[in-house]
């Protein structure tokens, strides 16, 4: 009788499983099955997790990834799981920290989407924008990109695309922040700013101890 309420178990098993199947994180991004598993099987987040710097002059960006494994994505019509890339940043001018959304990584928000830096997409070398530059195989992140700080006007979203290199043995990312709304106000008046405390344009960040 034991051995029967076992292979009933594995039996049940094996049919849930069959019910939610382990698919690749890379591909198509459209409608989701209900409680499947999104995974990262090329581990393409891996390589930018951990601390990186970019220094100009007096402009100092600090950018940390996490990785979160099999993280449950509730806020959809049919619910499933996904490996995400999340994150947290400082920009700072002359020693002032003009942001610092740091805070997020070790007191993460209920709602996944409230992340500051939050991985939407694996990038083909062919995806916009271009990469006249990448392998013919590599593969680029996506992430929604907002400043807490700047939140009053409509319309300022951005997109921070990164690249993995590695130069003379250096760990690298290559990333361009990108305008992707327009700032929205009424006729007669004046927004208090156009753009994020983080410039938009290029950053070479290089890995952190």
């Amino acid at each position: 009788m034991a051995k029967i309420y076992f292979f009933a178990i594995l039996f049940v098993g094996l049919c849930g499983n069959a019910q939610a199947p382990v698919l690749s994180i890379f591909g198509d991004r459209g409608s989701r099955i209900s409680n499947a598993y999104y995974k990262d099987n090329n581990n393409d987040f891996d390589k930018f997790v951990g601390t990186w710097k970019s220094s100009v002059g007096n402009n100092v960006l600090t950018i940390t990834f996490q990785k979160k494994p099999m993280h449950y994505m509730s806020g959809y019509p049919t619910p499933f799981y996904e490996d995400i890339l999340i994150g947290g940043y400082i920009y700072s001018v002359n020693g002032n920290a003009l942001v610092n959304t740091m805070s997020q990584l070790s007191a993460p928000p209920t709602n996944v989407f409230n992340f500051n830096l939050l991985s939407i997409d694996i990038l083909r070398t062919f995806s916009v924008p271009a990469c006249n530059e990448c392998a013919p195989n590599e593969r680029r992140i996506s992430m929604e990109f907002t400043d807490p700080t700047r939140t009053e006007v409509q319309g300022l979203s951005a997109t921070l695309v990164l690249r993995h290199v590695v130069e003379n043995g250096v760990e690298k990312i290559k990333a361009k922040l990108i305008q992707t709304g327009n700032v929205i106000y009424d006729l007669g008046t004046t927004p208090p700013y156009y753009s994020f405390n983080v410039p938009f344009g290029e950053y070479i960040l290089v890995k952190q101890p």
